[in-house]
């Protein structure tokens, strides 16, 4: 199964709070208004969840000023210029945001915006999952769920996906591995060997000629050519190393890459804020499960509503907030999103 990735997420993590350590010490789609609900710990650090709205940028309920903040998006790297951030994201897009946030909890100003969707590729092999309001397919292995009501829908809606679209899928992976899309971008009509698709997973099967698959994509065999380009890596791949890659499918069978990239899983090991969104997954007790990938620790967490803290489990989606020390979120709150 693939997994969810924060490329280069440690590395810029650990510089922005080095600069920021001296100063201070230490809803998804289907919308597109501005509406602030709720609101984030105060100071430096990490925001991650949906884009709901502009005029700024809203994640989390937070209100981002991102005059001068640096973009990447989809491995397209910019500035923005504070006004022009809606022709760059889109209602829907889980993006990862580093700065400060306002005492107050739902202002804040970002250094850093990054946006990486979860796979591109062509839609296939629709299921009927008997629910006229939802709607399940595939884009490679990973099963994919869009909601006529919450997801985004850019370049195409609900009711006219169809197969061999290319869709570029961005959302949350419930308990069993589907991805809950929060936004679905059509690019257009799939056709072998001209369009490019995205993948993430673990390398395995590497191959002195040149080859290796990902694993949970076992079908696909990836060939490196001299014209593949390398992101945080030497130019080559090993097993074991989490990876996205951009290229082209030449048969069912068969991609040829053009860019591979190292990605991290996961944040750091070691972060003084955080406020994640998603869905609970790997639920024990609240004392033990993950959302969007980070493990959790809610023991000492108030929730919203109290009423949370003996009926979250998995599939749940919320807001926690709180540190990340020694790889573990330690919540401080932990909030119910609709």
């Amino acid at each position: 199964m693939l997994q969810q990735g924060h490329k280069g997420f440690i590395a810029i993590v650990t510089l922005l709070l080095v600069v920021f350590i001296a100063a201070c010490g230490g809803g998804g789609g289907g919308g597109g208004g501005s509406t602030v609900a709720g609101g984030g710990i105060g100071g430096t650090g990490v925001t991650s969840g949906t884009v709901s709205g502009f005029g700024s940028v809203f994640v989390n309920g937070i209100e981002f000023d991102t005059d001068g903040a640096s973009r990447d998006v989809d491995d397209e790297i910019d500035i923005s210029n504070g006004s022009d951030d809606d022709k760059v994201l889109g209602i829907g897009m889980v993006v990862t945001i580093i700065g400060t946030v306002n005492d107050d909890g739902v202002s804040g100003t970002a250094e850093s915006i990054e946006y990486d969707d979860e796979v591109e590729g062509p839609l296939t092999d629709e299921q009927d999952d008997g629910d006229p309001d939802t709607r399940t397919f595939n884009v490679f292995n990973i099963i994919v769920v869009v909601d006529r009501n919450t997801t985004e829908f850019a370049e195409t809606d609900y009711d006219d996906l169809e197969e061999n679209d290319l869709l570029e899928v961005s959302g949350y992976f419930d308990a069993d591995g589907k991805l809950l899309a929060t936004r679905v971008e059509r690019k257009g009509e799939f056709f072998l060997d001209v369009s490019e698709v995205e993948i993430k997973g673990k390398v395995s099967n590497v191959e002195d000629a040149g080859t290796f698959m990902l694993v949970g994509l076992d079908d696909i065999t990836i060939t490196i050519d001299n014209a593949t380009e390398f992101e945080g890596l030497p130019d080559e791949v090993e097993n074991g190393q989490f990876v996205e890659v951009k290229g082209i499918l030449t048969d069912a069978n068969s991609m040829l890459a053009s860019r591979i990239e190292l990605e991290d899983e996961g944040f750091s090991d070691d972060v003084d804020k955080i406020s994640i969104e998603g869905l609970v997954t790997k639920f024990k007790d609240i004392s033990s499960f993950n959302v969007a990938g980070q493990r959790v620790n809610a023991s000492k967490a108030s929730f919203e509503p109290s009423s949370l803290e003996n009926s979250i489990t998995d599939g749940v989606k919320v807001e926690v907030e709180g540190a990340i020390v020694d790889g573990i979120l330690k919540a401080k709150e932990v909030e119910f999103e609709d």
